[in-house]
């Protein structure tokens, strides 16, 4: 086990061939490791990160690279202030389609929704129990929260 992680660091140190979008070509060693398979679920909670103009900047900024990912997340699950992403005059609602289009399951907390009176609005992915949600998050093996 131990020398499966050296091995599976080692192969992220080194550089990777390129293919003609830019994005890296991942070697089949590290997929069959199974640590780069889109198992792991991104739980995004609010609109922005930090101040709100920049913070909706890096937002959009970090949305464009995970949806240039040649293996994105498994799943984007939005609850609190994070479900109005999926909705009308979103500014990642862009990138969110390309996922989705990509098989990256997106679902918007249904509490969320109410509260914020969005379930009209929604324009990509599914709607999800919350309940359902927490299991879910607590069985992925990795969780990436802003």
């Amino acid at each position: 086990m131990e020398k499966e992680k050296k091995q599976e660091k080692a192969a992220f140190s080194t550089p990777y061939e390129k293919n003609q979008e830019g994005r890296a070509i991942l070697p089949d060693s590290l997929l069959q490791t199974g640590s780069i398979k889109g198992n792991w679920l991104l739980l995004v909670t609010k609109t922005g990160l930090g101040e709100q103009e920049f913070g909706q900047y890096l937002l959009r900024q970090w949305f464009a690279s995970l949806a240039a990912l040649e293996i994105p997340p498994q799943a984007i699950y939005l609850v609190n202030s994070g479900v109005k992403l999926a909705c009308k005059n979103s500014p990642v609602l862009s990138e969110l389609l390309l996922l989705w289009q990509k098989n990256v399951q997106i679902v918007s907390c249904d509490l969320s929704l109410d509260y914020y009176q969005l379930k009209e609005s929604l324009c990509v992915g599914e709607i999800g129990n919350s309940n359902q949600m927490t299991e879910t998050v607590a069985l992925m093996p990795k969780v990436v929260v802003f």
